[in-house]
């Protein structure tokens, strides 16, 4: 089931009501003024860190949101979760660019390369990591070492490597060629 993508400007500000289920994910915009939430009721969140208000609701994924994360810029977000797929969002359009067929199971965490974003990696509850290309943002590897889950993924400052690690209880460092 395909849900249609929006991302929709929003005024709740109580943060107990953020979420219609529990909230899984928070990051913030390394010296920027937002926050990212991900959450259980299969939206994607933006808050202004000053007001405390909620200014973007972003709506697509049909099942929970697992992992969120921004772009160097701050100018787009990757979400991935249980409905197996990735969705980048171009938050100055407010709307979903592009929504991929990712995975073959639950995407645990996303991550994009820090220094232009000019890649995404994903990786999943299916064992394998998997990169993307922007601008179109292509699958280019699947990458498969570990023995079960993984359940976190991360890019070194420079881009050139990557780590993952897995309920197989290893941490695996990756080349990014």
């Amino acid at each position: 089931m395909q849900r249609r993508c929006t991302a929709s400007p929003s005024t709740r500000t109580d943060p107990s009501r953020q979420h219609g289920k529990r909230t899984r994910t928070n990051k913030e915009k390394k010296g920027g003024l937002k926050a990212l939430d991900s959450g259980l009721d299969s939206h994607g969140l933006i808050w202004d860190i000053r007001s405390g208000r909620r200014i973007l609701d972003l709506e697509g994924h049909v099942k929970p949101v697992y992992a969120i994360d921004f772009s160097p810029n701050g100018y787009e977000v990757v979400t991935g979760g249980e409905d197996n797929s990735l969705r980048i969002w171009d938050l100055r359009a407010k709307k979903c660019r592009h929504n991929l067929p990712a995975h073959t199971n639950l995407i645990s965490s996303v991550k994009f390369e820090p220094q232009n974003g000019t890649y995404v990696i994903s990786g999943a509850f299916d064992n394998s990591l998997r990169s993307f290309l922007g601008p179109d943002w292509r699958h280019t590897k699947t990458l498969i070492g570990h023995e079960n889950k993984i359940t976190s993924v991360d890019i070194s400052p420079d881009g050139k490597y990557f780590m993952s690690s897995s309920i197989d209880r290893t941490v695996k460092l990756w080349v990014h060629e």
